[in-house]
């Protein structure tokens, strides 16, 4: 997959890495199929690399044919440590990687660390990196990703250098703007996806009947919570409509006859209050293995009705 949006972050951080002022600890930010992975991979070979292609004044490219690239591409490079979890990533996985950047590089002079998804860590994980960001070794790079900074403490956050990886609606496909008005980062694996498109926009279609009175809320209950990605959806649909609120976006991008509608029966601040309890369930799911997600989400259901009704 191609990710134009990417290229002018690639440029940026490129200049940085020759001139020296790379942060020892970057935070790529943005959703899931954004091209977190493709930019930090590219970095971390980039940062590699013996006899990297210069563009200009800057080297842009990692060359992929010197002693290190082909050790990347082998998966055997020495100084390269990746780390990416589904599940949960714990204290004793920080570990590792601090005790990976607390010894010399083998064959470079720098030591690369990529985790990913890092708003899966543990309560543990997230203080164990947090330490690791607060006493950093010379000329190693940490390179974190997640879908949801939200997630993140914001600790963490003020340590790295953020990259927000965001394309704007120019750089999506004339299809993608026709039937998704919505269409953003936040989209991309909806768009990509048939299935996961159709489940998106029967959660989306059964929350805004719901709210506007004209379906039950058992169909949209039903929905959410068989749908493992509801939370996220919920989420980015909320912003939106505080968005329009705020006219930050027009009212065709939901509807007129519905903005209106959902004027009327939401004031903004009760959407505000919707859309923190969404982040906290969220976080509470993403930071507590322990928690049963149904149960949390029928409990977030029971809350959200409170603010609607």
């Amino acid at each position: 997959m191609q990710f134009p949006w990417v290229e002018q972050l690639k440029g940026q951080l490129s200049s940085q890495l020759s001139q020296g002022r790379l942060p020892h600890a970057l935070l790529l930010s943005g959703s899931k199929g954004v091209g977190k992975k493709h930019l930090a991979e590219w970095l971390a070979r980039l940062i590699l690399c013996q006899t990297p292609i210069r563009n200009g004044n800057v080297d842009s490219q990692a060359c992929g044919h010197c002693k290190h690239c082909l050790l990347i591409n082998s998966g055997t490079f020495p100084d390269l440590k990746s780390l990416e979890s589904n599940d949960n990533i714990g204290v004793d996985d920080i570990r590792s990687v601090t005790r990976f950047l607390e010894t010399t590089a083998q064959i470079g002079q720098s030591k690369v660390v990529v985790i990913s998804q890092i708003e899966h860590m543990t309560v543990a994980a997230a203080n164990a990196l947090l330490k690791t960001l607060e006493e950093p070794n010379v000329g190693n790079v940490l390179i974190l990703s997640t879908d949801n900074i939200d997630l993140i403490l914001p600790t963490i956050v003020s340590r790295c250098q953020r990259v927000d990886i965001r394309p704007n609606n120019q750089q999506l496909t004339a299809e993608q703007h026709e039937n998704h008005p919505f269409a953003n980062a936040s989209y991309l694996p909806e768009l990509s996806d048939f299935e996961s498109k159709k489940n998106h926009d029967q959660l989306v279609a059964h929350f805004l009947t719901w709210v506007t009175g004209h379906a039950a809320f058992v169909e949209f209950e039903h929905l959410f919570l068989s749908e493992a990605k509801g939370l996220i959806w919920l989420e980015r649909l909320v912003s939106n409509i505080i968005r329009e609120q705020h006219d930050w976006l027009k009212d065709e991008a939901i509807g007129g006859d519905l903005t209106e509608i959902i004027r009327q029966k939401l004031d903004i601040d009760s959407l505000h209050r919707i859309f923190q309890l969404i982040l906290a369930t969220n976080k509470q799911l993403a930071t507590y293995a322990q928690v049963n997600e149904t149960m949390a989400k029928q409990q977030f259901l029971v809350k959200l009705q409170r603010l609607v009704s």
